[in-house]
């Protein structure tokens, strides 16, 4: 990481946590390792922020309800990655929660697509990148009517007052 503020909050938010995989960390080299975390308690800042390091959080859920419910009723996250066969209710998942992108069954692989937008939804971010994604996002589309006047007369009838024969002729044109 480049930044020692960075590194120490990213560091910091491996406390109170159970680490399943990695959580080295090497302060003279700014380096954490890739870490899973899981068993963190309700407002937990690795559960409350984004992290941007190398950290997965793991939340097991006893089902898609609850599931869905923890998802929620938080900020929408930048991903959401889920597990399970049960391709109906995964499906229902991906229906009823809002986040920037979902894997099922895998984890940070969207991300690395280009045929896939990336980006987030609310406080995670705006817009979509990768590829056309990117182009899209940051290319303005301007609306253009070009009008010839050479009918001018007959567009009077668009315009007030509006008489009983005004009137008439655009309940015919309609």
């Amino acid at each position: 990481m480049i930044s020692s503020r960075h590194y120490e909050r990213v560091k910091g938010l491996l406390q109170n946590g159970n680490i399943l995989l990695g959580g080295e960390t090497n302060d003279e080299d700014k380096y954490i390792s890739p870490t899973i975390l899981c068993d963190l308690k309700e407002g937990h800042p690795a559960l409350e922020e984004e992290i941007f390091g190398p950290i997965l959080v793991i939340v097991n859920v006893k089902g898609i309800d609850e599931a869905r419910a923890y998802i929620n009723k938080r900020e929408k996250p930048l991903a959401i990655y889920a597990f399970g066969k049960d391709t109906r209710k995964l499906e229902q998942l991906v229906s009823t929660t809002s986040s920037g992108s979902i894997a099922i069954n895998d984890t940070i692989m969207q991300a690395t697509l280009r045929t896939l937008p990336f980006g987030g939804v609310g406080s995670s971010g705006m817009g979509a990148y990768h590829g056309k994604y990117s182009f899209d996002t940051f290319s303005h589309k301007k609306a253009c009517l070009v009008k010839a006047l050479s009918l001018e007369n007959t567009n009077t009838l668009r315009y007030p007052p509006y008489s009983e024969k005004k009137l008439h002729w655009l309940r015919k044109l309609m």
